[in-house]
């Protein structure tokens, strides 16, 4: 694990497959958040840094606008019909 000033966040590839994604509109690099741990990539993918964030501090970004929610999912209810084709 890869210690950094203000705590451990371990490995970025974890958080960057596993995190949520937000643009951030200040720069326009992609921050990845899981839990408190945070991985800011650029838009050519290159790691800029990495930190341990709050939640609540989270929330202000994205309440105040900087940072936007890449994918934005509301909670939708799909249905199928056993005559549906199945989609491979």
């Amino acid at each position: 694990m890869q210690k950094i000033a203000n705590g451990q966040v371990g490995d970025p590839n974890r958080v960057v497959e596993e995190g949520r994604e937000y643009t951030d509109n200040e720069n326009g690099n992609i921050a990845y958040v899981k839990g408190d741990r945070v991985v800011v990539k650029d838009s050519d993918g290159n790691l800029v840094t990495q930190f341990k964030n709050s939640r609540s501090n989270t929330l202000k970004r994205i309440e105040s606008g900087r940072w936007e929610p890449k994918y934005f999912l509301t909670n939708i209810t799909i249905k199928r019909s056993i005559f549906d084709p199945l989609v491979l």
